[in-house]
């Protein structure tokens, strides 16, 4: 319950920042770190903004983790 509120706050975050949204289109490389097996290519942009909100919210490392692979699912 908890990640699917943290997740659905990131996702509301995103849709207010559009114009953020549009122009993020690599993946933060401390995304990579967090999820070193991951493959983030074909990302739409509106996620591409939402890992790199993941990674700079005040969540632990595994808690961020979990999130990124929750999108990359």
């Amino acid at each position: 319950m908890k990640k699917t509120l943290a997740i659905t706050a990131i996702a509301l975050a995103t849709l207010t920042g559009a114009a953020q949204a549009m122009t993020q289109t690599e993946v933060s490389p401390e995304a990579q770190l967090l999820v070193p097996s991951a493959d983030f290519s074909g990302l739409s942009n509106a996620q591409v903004a939402t890992i790199n909100s993941i990674v700079h919210s005040g969540d632990t490392n595994s808690e961020k983790s979990g999130q990124i692979r929750s999108i990359l699912n």
